[in-house]
This record gives C-alpha cells, sequence and structure tokens, in this order.
C-alpha cells in the first residue's frame, strides 16, 4: 500500500511569507517546513553530508538560486507529481502484484538537492523521496520524465524487498571498488525496471545518441574508476557529467542488465548474489571495452582487456588464414599500455606469398576494404553491431609499413617523453576533429614522422 506523504504545503507557506536572500535563512526555513519530521531532516542531511558537502553551501550555490529563478514551476512539478504517481502506482502494482501489500512511503518535499527521486526509510517502511526542487531544476516535471523518475525509484523498492524476502543482501559496500559494482547493477536494474514498466526512456533521443557514440569510453572511464576505487559522482549525480553527458553511470547499468537478460529472466536478476554480479561486470566491461563508429573520433582511457580482445581477434584471423601467415602484431595506440585510444585494436597481419592471402571467409568476417589509400596494405574492419572494434593491416612479411608500426610502438613504450607528447597531441585534436576521423589522423603525422626519426 502506498502511502503519500506531502510535504510541500508546509514549504511553500514559510516561504512565501519569508524574503530570505541567503543560503544560512534558507537553511534555517528549510528545517522550520520539516520541524515535525525530524526523521526526513536528518536523512536529508547525512544524505549531504555523506557527499562532502555542508548543509549551507548545498542552500547557497544551489537550493536559493532554484527558489529564486523557478519558484512558479515548483506549483506545476507539485501538481503532475501527485497526479501522475497514482497512476503510475497502478502499473507497478499490476506488473508485480505479491508486493502491494507492502506499505511504502512517497513523501514529496522540498529537500537539500538529495536528488529528484531516492530510496531511505520512514518511520520504519521503504520511503520514496521526490525532491521537488531538484525536479525543477532537471525541468523533469512533464508526464513522460515524471512517469520514469516515480517508476525508477519504485523499481529501487520492488529489488530492495525481494532480495530481503529471499534473505539475500540489498547492499556490498565493503570496499569502494565494491560499491562502485553494486551501484551499477541497482541503478541499472532500476533503469531497466522503468523501461519494462512503461516502454520508454528516462533519456532524450540525442542524449542515447552521444552515449551510444561514446559508449566504449564511457566503459573505460567506469573501470577506470573501479580500480582507482574512485567516487562515481560524475557518472551518477545531476550536477556531474564525463564529457557534459549526465546520468551516463544509469545508463551504462540498464545495458549490464540487458546483457545478463542474455542469460536469464529479469526477475531473476533482481536476486544475484554479488559474486554473480562481479561476474557480470566484468563481462560487461570486457566486451564493451572497444568499439566506434567510423566517421566518428573519440579517445579513450587505456583498458587493462584491450590484450586479451587483441588475442581474441588474433585467433580467429590465424584460424582463418592460409598456412603463408607468418606473423600477427599487435599496433597502434592501443598496444601501449597506459596510452589514450581510440577504441579500436589495431591488427598487423604479415603473410611471406601474396597468393590466396584473402580467403572468402576471412572476407564473409571481415569487411574489406581494398588498400583504403595505402599501397602495399590490405585493409579490413571487424565490426560488431555497426560499432567498428577492430582494424586488419595485411602486409608482405617485408614491409616497411611493419617496420614503422612496431618501432613506434616501441618508442612509445619505451619513452615517456614520446609517450606524454603523443598523447597531450591526441587530447587536443580530438577535441578539434569529433566529427572529422581523416582529419584528426593526418594532423599526427608531423609528430609521428618525428618519433620514428
Amino acid at each position: 500500500m502506498i502511502k503519500v506523504l506531502d510535504l510541500f504545503d508546509n514549504f511553500e507557506s514559510l516561504y512565501n511569507n519569508s524574503g530570505v536572500s541567503t543560503g544560512k535563512d534558507i537553511l534555517s526555513l528549510w528545517r522550520d517546513s520539516l520541524v515535525s519530521y525530524p526523521e526526513i531532516t536528518e536523512n536529508c542531511i547525512d544524505n549531504v553530508l555523506s557527499d562532502g558537502i555542508l548543509p549551507e553551501k548545498i542552500c547557497t550555490d544551489h537550493l536559493l538560486p532554484i527558489l529564486e529563478n523557478k519558484w512558479d514551476e515548483f506549483y506545476t512539478a507539485h501538481k503532475n507529481i501527485k497526479s501522475i504517481c497514482i497512476n503510475t502506482i497502478e502499473k507497478i502494482n499490476s506488473f508485480f502484484p505479491q508486493n502491494t501489500d507492502e506499505d511504502i512511503y512517497a513523501v514529496f518535499y522540498v529537500g537539500l538537492c538529495n536528488g529528484a527521486g531516492w530510496v531511505d526509510k520512514f518511520q520504519g517502511k521503504r520511503a520514496v523521496y521526490f525532491g521537488l526542487e531538484q525536479i525543477v531544476d532537471l525541468g523533469w516535471y512533464d508526464f513522460d520524465f515524471l512517469e520514469a523518475l516515480i517508476v525508477h525509484e519504485f523499481g529501487h523498492v520492488y529489488h530492495f524487498s525481494e532480495r530481503e524476502k529471499n534473505n539475500i543482501p540489498v547492499n556490498y559496500d565493503y570496499s569502494q571498488a565494491d560499491s562502485i559494482v553494486w551501484r551499477i547493477y541497482e541503478e541499472g536494474f532500476a533503469e531497466r525496471f522503468t523501461y519494462l514498466i512503461t516502454s520508454k526512456s528516462s533519456f532524450k533521443a540525442e542524449e542515447i545518441k552521444n552515449m551510444d557514440k561514446n559508449f566504449s569510453k564511457l566503459v573505460n572511464i567506469y573501470y577506470t574508476y573501479f580500480s582507482e576505487e574512485k567516487k562515481i559522482y560524475d557518472f551518477f549525480g545531476d550536477w556531474f557529467s564525463i564529457d557534459g553527458m549526465s546520468r551516463t553511470g544509469y545508463y551504462l547499468g540498464m545495458k549490464m542488465i540487458e546483457r545478463i537478460e542474455k542469460d536469464m529472466d529479469f526477475k531473476d536478476i533482481a536476486l544475484l548474489g554479488f559474486d554473480d554480479i562481479k561476474k557480470y561486470f566484468n563481462i560487461f566491461i570486457t566486451e564493451n571495452c572497444v568499439g566506434t563508429y567510423d566517421d566518428y573520433t573519440v579517445l579513450s582511457p587505456y583498458s587493462v582487456f584491450w590484450p586479451a580482445v587483441y588475442s581474441e581477434i588474433a585467433m580467429i584471423i590465424t584460424g582463418l588464414s592460409p598456412g603463408n601467415i607468418t606473423g600477427v602484431y599487435h599496433i597502434g595506440s592501443t598496444s601501449v599500455p597506459g596510452m589514450t585510444a581510440k577504441p579500436i585494436i589495431d591488427i598487423m597481419v604479415t603473410y611471406s606469398d601474396e597468393k590466396d592471402i584473402i580467403t572468402e571467409d576471412f572476407k564473409t568476417i571481415f569487411d574489406y576494404s581494398g588498400e583504403n589509400g595505402i599501397p602495399g596494405r590490405e585493409f579490413f574492419r571487424y565490426k560488431k553491431s555497426g560499432k567498428t572494434i577492430s582494424h586488419i593491416h595485411l602486409v608482405h612479411e617485408d614491409s616497411a609499413l611493419l617496420k614503422s608500426h612496431i618501432l613506434f610502438r616501441d618508442r612509445l613504450t619505451e619513452n615517456r617523453k614520446y609517450f606524454d607528447m603523443y598523447m597531450e597531441l591526441k587530447i587536443k585534436l580530438e577535441k578539434e576533429y569529433k566529427n572529422n576521423r581523416q582529419l584528426y589522423t593526418d594532423s599526427k603525422s608531423e609528430l609521428i614522422n618525428k618519433i620514428l626519426e
């Protein structure tokens, strides 16, 4: 049973008669509006402090400007979320009717920018808190966004409830690394739940397009945060972003859940033990650490999984190729440990005899592009789901091209000065030629030639 606790009127009455103009005053007014609900006050403040931010600073930097500039929109958000919540809860209960007897609070309130929606407890019961200030600030008060927000948060409630009924822990925070794995699973489950209930995404079409183009990069950055045990606000915080893309952790999580659905039913995913969650996390990262569209320039942080991907593709090549293949080499930036690179594995294959080099099976699996502008080289692309994951360069074993690529790789690996110069240039050029791969490539030539001298 859903119990609605609407606290907006308390705040509205105090704010409209206050004339407050400082963060300190807003914090005091906010406390007064919740004087009868100390548990909620404590939950909000603890949530802010857990992010290392002082409540007064939140009020000064964020809450006060939202109130001053968008106060009229609070009424729209408040009205819409109340009406939409009732209809949305009916959809959720029809999808999972076994949970209709569980008491859950839906709290509508003005908070300390804790989040548009988040799950905690109130009076010993599960509670979903809907922060009107965040909903207004994010512009999420039309039907589609509010429905997605409500379903996402109740997706967490369903998830936690199912795990508790089966005596399975609802959190794993033994270390920062464990919490990073748990968070992408937990938020991904709720995001997928949202789609199954509403048949809609909480992301705009342009947001999905941008994240899809940068997908491997986002995956590798997330794994970098995991391996370095960094805080992951950039992936989940409303005010944070990765290269201008916000809420990317929810999208990555949903894609991870979709991957797990290839192996089991969605409801079984809710009950995964942590060892299995970690297993699928590694599978997801490994499978998505490479791949980008041909006409788009994207650089990714180095992935420790790239050598393994190279080895897998090399095995496919040697299995398809005739006996006169004399060598398979990992070249390009992905072959240099630590180097920022396009998430495409470059492989050079050498032969001793030109006869029957390119078999029909080879051309079936790898897209053949002829010499592609470089005489003496046969060029192939290995694609999955429309994205290129590998470039394959076929040359004679005595080719000067092979020697220069191996030399370049080894100099970047062994010489820190060259390594830094090349990475700095690549990062600069990515910003300039995001949508022009050819200009990006051509603009590196001068430095490459210098390193090869």
